[in-house]
């Protein structure tokens, strides 16, 4: 029980590392920072490389 928590709390914190990178590369490239936060906490490096190889969206 004690492993569970202890991987649940990890996981946890991975995910929001994750999704704090996230939300700074699409502010960097003008990207949704909210969508990319959710994404980045849930599919955390996954998230990580398709935010890095999205191109930079010129604004309007």
């Amino acid at each position: 029980m004690e492993i569970f928590v202890l991987f649940v709390f990890i996981m946890l914190f991975v995910g929001v590392v994750c999704g704090c990178f996230c939300l700074f590369i699409a502010h960097e490239k003008n990207r949704d920072r909210a969508s990319w936060l959710v994404l980045g906490f849930f599919f955390s490096i996954f998230a990580l490389i398709a935010i890095a190889g999205l191109p930079i969206k010129l604004r309007n």
